[in-house]
């Protein structure tokens, strides 16, 4: 099981131009009121439930040797709307565009002697990336070519071990109960990331085949009318949730055994959003220079803070302090002041739902009320 990232308050201004260090809270069999596997018996229920599709082990090929090219170059060959993966790699920011991943699902990465990987599932909506070092092994993975709620199921070419994509754990064969790290990645699109980072690195089309890089089998992020944003869910999944559409992007989180989605609609229509999770006070808010919603612990000094926008400017209710959508206190009584960030992954709402039916969810009713951003006023969970 992923546990949520959280970035230090020292780290979090940098985090958009170094890696950062990550971190995994391994499977916990004992936690409660989570529908993430916490026994054996739970494992052997996915492997008994598992989908065949028409899609077999490799069939869907992996990409294990990564050609780079510059932003100049892949700019003669993207559109400024199309969706681009974003990762933070020891040697620098990494571009992967989604025209390219739908037709490969799963990158393997070496970088510095440590191994990692970019894993993409159309049918789910899920984006995640892994360090893969496990007891010793630098782990190699392919899409095995069967689903669980949808979501891809892994097979790692060390041990024959099947992994669940969404989960990032395997659940069957010599590694099963095992967990991968996180990696923190953002989902943009190409228009945002190339004025963002400039120099970073841009995935190529793999030269060895003849996919039709120019065309997503499941349909397209930039032209509605399709899989993407249709109701149409194509394989069995144990639990639907109406609470929200079921193809509506979520940024799913885990923190002090809470799951917690956050819509990216509704975050975006609001720009800022005052929130909790169990008793930890929470802001997500659009950050309007790499339009990604970003997700902070809004304690300052132990204290929590309410925050809203003005003028384009991401402020704090009671100090009038103005921030940087990296969490940092430019101006005012709080300047230097630093929140600590929290990364998840994507995947559409049904997926993320059907993993985890006891989840959160902002919207909902943790949500501070804009009639509580006044000076003074101090809501509580």
């Amino acid at each position: 099981m992923n546990f949520v990232f959280r970035m230090s308050r020292r780290a979090a201004s940098h985090f958009s131009f170094i890696f950062l260090g990550i971190c995994l809270g391994l499977l916990t069999w004992g936690a409660p009121s989570l529908a993430a596997p916490r026994s054996q018996q739970d494992l052997q229920a996915i492997f008994d439930d598992l989908t065949k599709t028409a899609v077999g082990y490799g069939a869907i090929p992996s990409i294990n040797r990564t050609k780079y090219m510059t932003i100049h170059d892949a700019e003669l060959t993207m559109d400024r709307r199309e969706a681009v993966f974003v990762v933070f790699f020891p040697d620098g920011p990494r571009i992967y565009p989604q025209k390219i991943m739908v037709w490969h699902e799963v990158l393997n990465e070496f970088i510095n002697g440590k191994s990692y990987c970019v894993t993409y599932a159309p049918i789910s909506g899920c984006l995640a990336v892994y360090k893969t070092d496990v007891e010793g092994m630098q782990l190699v993975f392919d899409t095995e070519g069967r689903l669980y709620n949808c979501n891809s199921v892994l097979v790692d070419r060390n041990t024959g071990s099947l992994w669940m994509q969404l989960l990032g754990m395997a659940f069957d064969g010599p590694l099963a109960g095992k967990g991968l790290a996180y990696v923190p990645v953002w989902w943009t699109t190409w228009e945002y990331a190339r004025n963002a980072y400039p120099n970073a690195q841009v995935l190529a089309p793999p030269r060895s085949t003849r996919k039709a890089y120019g065309r997503d089998p499941y349909g397209s992020y930039i032209t509605p009318g399709n899989y993407y944003d249709n109701e149409q869910i194509p394989y069995h999944v144990t639990h639907m949730d109406n609470r929200l559409p079921a193809k509506n992007r979520i940024l799913g989180l885990e923190y002090e055994n809470l799951m917690l989605a956050v819509d990216e609609t509704y975050v975006r229509q609001k720009k800022v959003v005052n929130f909790f999770l169990g008793p930890t006070p929470m802001l997500a808010v659009l950050d309007p220079r790499l339009n990604v919603v970003r997700v902070f612990d809004r304690t300052v000094w132990d204290s929590p803070v309410l925050f809203t926008e003005e003028n384009g400017r991401l402020v704090d209710v009671d100090t009038r302090s103005t921030w940087s959508y990296d969490g940092t206190a430019l101006s005012g009584k709080l300047k230097d002041a630093r929140l600590d960030e929290f990364f998840g992954m994507y995947a559409f709402w049904f997926a993320w739902a059907a993993f985890h039916p006891e989840t959160l969810l902002v919207p909902g009713p943790s949500v501070v009320p804009d009639s509580a951003l006044v000076k003074g006023v101090q809501p509580t969970p």
